[in-house]
């Protein structure tokens, strides 16, 4: 029997030499794993804190062309179809646009979908572009149209974007997005967003984790925006065609949220906090019943 810690008696001592140096690599790479720090041992490895999860099963959702014209997004002067799903939002609001093309497809139905995606990034960028996103949603919005609003759950700390940084200022999106679709008599559906995860899926991969966080956990680092919404919805009358539609039960088990989805079958994220092609697959069911009560 040969061990780490050495090679029986009556084993050669040439391959007892090398079952001691197997032994020894093995637990050195133990320990790289165990201390090295993250970052250290991205840049050892090529990855980086944004690197992306590479699953053939579940590949990335591409990020279409950022719109510098909000009216570009929305079909400039065209009149849009009463058919409508207009999807608005940050980042998040790309994978959710696929979730509801999905849903489109599902139903079989005739419904056209937007996407006016990545302006609060580019709020910073050009001082007047709120005023135009404003009015280009004002001017689209109609009867017959459902919007859906997604933005990151979070108040994350973007070096450059205090748009992200300001409650106040996430409020005053949504009562923006909340009145003016009131006003048009469009319907609304509010997404409270899914997890963020501690690390890259790429890092966890290589450390052999899932990036989990309690749910618990996840909620509480949401907890500002959700219980905005709240007050938002607990202040509308009772007919108002206002609804959320939270991805927390879909993307999380009971008491944990991963990089997997709750069957841990496969990978849903593609970085820390967007959904991948895999984790829309997830949302589509529960948000086609959410939409089908509103698409008739």
């Amino acid at each position: 029997v040969t061990s780490c810690s050495g090679a029986s008696n009556d084993t050669k001592m040439k391959f007892a030499d090398i079952v001691r140096i197997w032994c020894t690599c093995a637990q050195v790479c133990v320990a790289w794993k165990a201390h090295i720090p993250d970052s250290r041992r991205l840049q050892i490895t090529g990855l980086s804190e944004s690197q992306e999860l590479q699953d053939p099963a579940c590949p990335a959702i591409p990020e279409p062309p950022r719109c510098s014209v909000p009216m570009s997004c929305l079909g400039n002067e065209r009149v849009m179809l009463q058919k409508t799903f207009i999807v608005v939002g940050d980042s998040h609001s790309i994978p959710m646009k696929y979730a509801v093309e999905e849903v489109v497809r599902i139903m079989g139905d005739s419904w056209e979908v937007f996407n006016l995606f990545n302006w609060i990034k580019d709020l910073d960028e050009s001082p007047d572009l709120l005023s135009k996103w404003k009015a280009a949603l004002t001017n689209k919005i109609g009867i017959g149209h459902i919007v859906v609003y997604v933005e990151r759950g979070d108040l994350k700390a973007m070096t450059g974007h205090p748009n992200l940084l300001n409650i106040a200022d996430f409020q005053g999106r949504l009562d923006f997005i909340v009145n003016t679709t009131r006003r048009s008599g469009a319907k609304l559906v509010i997404v409270k967003d899914n997890q963020l995860l501690p690390e890259a899926p790429a890092l966890c991969k290589l450390k052999g984790s899932q990036c989990s966080i309690s749910k618990s956990e996840e909620l509480q680092r949401q907890s500002q925006k959700r219980n905005v919404i709240d007050q938002v919805m607990n202040s509308l009358p009772a007919n108002a065609q206002v609804s959320t539609f939270d991805l927390l039960p879909y993307t999380c088990s009971d008491a944990t949220c991963s990089m997997y989805d709750p069957s841990k079958a496969h990978p849903i994220l593609r970085d820390t906090n967007h959904l991948n092609k895999c984790g829309v697959e997830v949302i589509v069911p529960p948000l086609t019943a959410h939409l089908k009560r509103l698409m008739q």
